[in-house]
């Protein structure tokens, strides 16, 4: 007569568990990378956003002036554009009035565009130009 031997299962043997480690540590070096540029895609959104809202501010404070004032002008260089367009300006955001610079500090730089309007001066429309800096680090 043969003795069977069963034997009980308590717990993963350590080539499974090897195996497992291996496993998470693909995947995880596969995802790093990719995790990192959608960070780097979102803060880019993020900021392309602000920067819209603050347009379309400019557009609404130039239609009021052409209501009010019959002038489709928009705001000078030495108003404080972010605090007049936008209702509630992020802490990070700040505008330089003496130079038209729209600055936004990120953990690890920091991203300006300048703010440049052209007065029709009675003869018309007038425009603006908001145009992000080369910067090192983006």
């Amino acid at each position: 007569m043969m003795k069977t031997i069963t034997r009980e299962n308590k717990g993963f043997t350590l080539i499974e568990l090897i195996l497992v480690i291996v496993i998470l540590g693909i995947l995880a070096a596969v995802a790093i990378p990719k995790m990192s540029g959608l960070l780097h895609q979102a803060r880019i959104s993020t900021e392309n956003a602000v920067i819209n809202q603050i347009k379309t501010g400019l557009e609404q404070e130039a239609s009021e002036g052409l209501i009010t004032t019959g002038q489709w002008d928009y705001l000078a260089r030495s108003t404080n554009i972010l605090t007049t367009v936008m209702d509630d300006v992020p802490s990070s955001w700040t505008y330089a009035t003496a130079t038209g610079t729209i600055t936004y500090a990120r953990e690890d730089s920091t991203i300006s565009w300048i703010y440049t309007p052209s007065d029709a001066g009675g003869a018309g429309r007038g425009s603006y130009t908001i145009v992000r800096q080369a910067s090192e680090a983006n």
